[in-house]
């Protein structure tokens, strides 16, 4: 049986983002993302938090 597909939310769980056909971090912070990459250089500068699916430093 194929899976149900729902539209992505700006907001939805991680674990919904399988079908993302946009770039996960739109997906899920939307508008935000630039804002949040100026708060990660700022305050962890050389990345030590991070995992896959955290904010990269801007260019990245």
């Amino acid at each position: 049986m194929a899976a149900v597909q729902r539209p992505l939310v700006p907001g939805q769980p991680f674990d919904d983002l399988t079908a993302a056909t946009r770039p996960w971090q739109e997906v899920y912070f939307g508008p935000n993302y630039r804002r949040l990459q100026q708060v990660k250089a700022r305050w962890d500068p050389r990345s030590v938090f991070h995992h896959d699916l955290s904010v990269r430093p801007p260019g990245h």
